[in-house]
């Protein structure tokens, strides 16, 4: 991990996402199949910048206004970013975005702990909080653990700078204010996946197995 690497999300994260955040990256090449996941209805879609979605969903403080999500593309991955959102997060649409690839998100939000997820084909691989070590046999792809691992756990922008420098490590794509403020496309969440019958926590557990 190179030093102006980390120096770059770092200045990023202090600007941009002091507001919960969830960012997604998917290997799934049409941006309708990503809004199907997602629950999202692309007719209604509207060109939009993650500036202007953070500023419309934190202007939103009214009951039952539905969340929204920018989505775009970066690179071959498609990238979407939840203002105050977290679907990305959910075991749910990890395993759904990965069934024909890699699927990578990372949870920004300091009062409940920065969050980052791993999957492909269909299955998680990985999850881990940012202030924990990762789990013997459930680790992230390739050395993302080890980046985050050398962040300051205590430094709140610097324990989210290695979350997204992790991030670039898996997609090989940086995030950059340039793509934060280019016209992407912004929808509303109207039909999220529903929850799994079984959570993710307990799907290998020995008494599921027990007849």
């Amino acid at each position: 991990m190179r030093e102006d690497d980390f120096d770059h999300y770092k200045a990023l994260v202090s600007v941009w996402f002091s507001d919960p955040t969830c960012l997604t990256w998917s290997e799934l090449t049409g941006l309708d199949d990503v809004a199907r996941v997602f629950g999202a209805d692309l007719a209604a879609a509207e060109h939009m910048s993650v500036e202007d979605a953070q500023v419309e969903q934190y202007n939103a403080d009214i009951p039952g206004v539905l969340p929204i999500l920018v989505a775009g593309t970066i690179g071959s991955w498609t990238l979407v970013v939840e203002p105050n959102g977290c679907e990305g997060a959910r075991p749910e649409v990890l395993r759904a975005l990965s069934a024909r690839g890699r699927a990578v998100s990372v949870l920004l939000d300091s009062g409940q702990g920065d969050r980052m997820g791993y999957a492909t084909a269909g299955e998680l691989r990985a999850v881990r909080m940012t202030t924990s070590p990762p789990a013997r046999r459930r680790r992230l792809l390739g050395g993302a653990d080890a980046i985050i691992d050398l962040a300051n756990a205590e430094d709140l922008f610097a324990r989210q700078a290695a979350a997204l420098l992790a991030a670039e490590h898996i997609t090989g794509e940086r995030l950059t204010e340039e793509w934060l403020l280019s016209g992407l496309t912004r929808m509303f969440v109207e039909d999220p996946l529903p929850d799994d019958i079984v959570p993710e926590r307990y799907r290998d557990h020995r008494v599921l197995n027990d007849p």
